[in-house]
């Protein structure tokens, strides 16, 4: 079991014992090998918790990996000893004298998973020692489990938890092995920004993507964009081997009530490798619309609206396309969003009447701009919209899940659940799809500086840094959705003596898991624990009034978490 903290609840070891302004009561003190710097200049122990978040945490790493035994110091029933990875941090320890360090970045270590991996250089082994703690949390014989607490929600009552005891480091073995593979950052460093900007700048070349515009030039108009998206998909399918397969849905859309028009949307998939794992699916749409909204001539870049969307997804098709997945990915370009989302409409009836298991449903609908209206910037966020209620809509439960995971991967984004389906008297084609009891939520940008219909919702209003970012949030719950280890099913919450309650589920091809907790009310999980158990017993589960489960694969990949329970409700 692993305590993780983050943000603005650092532990400070060293920097004062007692109680925390969190509320915990902490203590922290050296191993013996003193030969660097004293408790007081070490800032604070970061631990992580998954392979695959150190390659992107830490990229002024230089020292390398080595392998470490510790023994969390825990009551009998939760006690466990592993084997774990460390990593150092920070600028070369090893061409430092020993006394002191400029800064306190030098102590933060990063505990990964499950594995042996041998360092062929003794000089990281004395920076090891130097960044090695040993943080006492205020044990007791009945200690409740490690909590992380995540930083933007207030914490509950003060609970007392113990953290990793003394260490001992094996001898360095002569033959090195690989470091583990970091399967999502390595899939999140092909997001481009140059391409990501090329499909904005190209689907804006096309002056308007109006519904009502030329079905036929092959240079502006809806029918332009059109043969974009399908040639894009096409070139991806081809280089892929047929691994993404293509197909057009036709609709007819009316313009004005005597007036139709006949649209396409436009889908991609990547079949799925596991028997009832469902299909996940991301969209966009790609039509826009000007100041005269049933004017096929007027000016309607969508640069922002919805070309950053689509850029999105189809970047993401092409990274995708390169393997298979548990489920089946699918990606869905509409037409008629502007228009009462009628191509959407017109998808999700497909879905239903073809019997499709919609897992998931993600929407990207304006995600390329940082500004508001008076220029005030956030680059840090993305706003997730999903239908209530909070406690019960499955598509609140996505949008947690998608929080959740951002959260655990380090993702540049913070993903904000909102309490709203989307914004007052706005809409999206994540609608369609909650409508119909499916799982849908719309990631959307912090701010917004142009309306929909704006003539000025052009290129130079996007930002490129955040646009990559907002499409590698969105690949990363996207992968964990479609490719992450199954959640744990049958979950029980029993009843024991002493107030005490205890948690079990069936275990799955996983290393570890994380067992989600959310306060009443909460729009997020406000804390986690990490455990490689399947039963955890404590008498804390009732100061929450949800529990959901999420499993951890040997690549470091997070799967969906499991339904929720509500420990207040639970008479087994």
């Amino acid at each position: 079991m692993i305590h993780r903290q983050r943000g603005g609840q650092k532990q400070h070891c060293g920097e004062q014992n007692g109680k925390h302004s969190s509320g915990f009561h902490v203590s922290c003190a050296l191993p013996k090998p003193e030969a660097f710097v004293d408790a007081g200049r070490l800032s604070h122990l970061r631990i992580i918790v998954a392979e695959g978040l150190l390659k992107r945490a830490s990229s002024t790493l230089s020292c390398g990996y080595v392998s470490i035994k510790w023994r969390l110091a825990l009551p009998p029933a939760l006690s466990l000893r592993r084997v774990s990875l460390l990593r150092l941090r920070g600028c070369p320890i090893s061409k430092r004298s020993a006394g002191s360090l400029p800064s306190a970045d030098y102590a933060k270590i990063a505990i990964m998973r499950l594995i042996d991996i041998h360092l062929p250089a003794a000089a990281c082994l004395a920076g090891l020692l130097l960044l090695l703690l040993a943080c006492n949390m205020g044990t007791s014989e009945n200690a409740p489990p490690t909590l992380a607490p995540l930083p933007t929600l207030p914490p509950v009552a003060t609970l007392g938890y113990a953290a990793p005891g003394p260490v001992t480091v094996p001898e360095i073995g002569s033959t090195p092995e690989e470091p583990p593979v970091d399967v999502v950052g390595e899939l999140l460093a092909q997001v481009e920004s140059d391409r990501l900007m090329q499909h904005v700048r190209s689907l804006q070349e096309f002056q308007t993507r109006h519904i009502a515009s030329s079905q036929d030039s092959r240079v502006e108009g809806i029918g332009a964009a059109r043969q974009y998206i399908k040639d894009q998909l096409q070139l991806i399918s081809s280089a892929s081997g047929g691994s993404l397969y293509t197909f057009e849905l036709r609709f007819d859309a009316y313009i004005t009530p005597d007036e139709l028009s006949p649209q396409f949307n436009i889908v991609g998939a990547i079949g799925g490798s596991e028997v009832n794992a469902g299909t996940i699916l991301v969209g966009a749409h790609y039509d826009s619309i000007g100041l005269e909204r049933t004017s096929g001539s007027a000016y309607a870049p969508g640069a922002n609206d919805n070309a950053s969307g689509v850029a999105a997804v189809l970047e993401m098709a092409r990274i995708l396309s390169a393997a298979k997945y548990k489920a089946t990915v699918m990606f869905a370009l509409f037409s008629a969003e502007e228009i009462d989302r009628q191509g959407s409409r017109a998808f999700a009836a497909w879905i239903k009447q073809s019997n499709i298991d919609l897992v998931a449903m993600i929407n990207l609908d304006t995600i390329g701009n940082v500004h508001d209206f008076s220029g005030v910037v956030n680059d840090e966020q993305l706003r997730v919209f999903s239908a209530p209620p909070n406690a019960s809509s499955p598509s609140r439960k996505l949008a947690r899940s998608a929080n959740f995971l951002a959260y655990n991967y380090e993702l540049d984004l913070d993903l904000q659940v909102q309490d709203a389906i989307d914004r007052e008297n706005r809409w999206g084609d994540h609608f369609s799809f909650s409508e119909l009891g499916y799982p849908a939520m719309r990631f959307i940008n912090a701010h917004e500086e142009k309306r929909n219909a704006d003539p000025t919702d052009t290129i130079e209003f996007i930002e490129p840094a955040y646009l990559r970012r907002a499409t590698q949030a969105t690949l990363a719950v996207l992968l964990s959705l479609a490719d992450g280890p199954r959640p744990p099913a049958n979950i029980a919450l029993r009843n024991r003596e002493e107030r005490s309650q205890e948690l079990v589920w069936e275990p799955v091809a996983a290393t570890s898991y994380i067992v989600a907790l959310r306060p009443p009310g909460s729009l997020h999980y406000a804390q986690q624990i990490l455990f490689d158990e399947t039963k955890l017993v404590w008498d804390g589960f009732g100061a929450y009034e949800s529990i959901a489960i999420a499993a951890i694969d040997e690549r470091g990949v997070i799967g969906p978490l499991s339904g929720e329970i509500n420990p207040r409700q639970s008479n087994s």
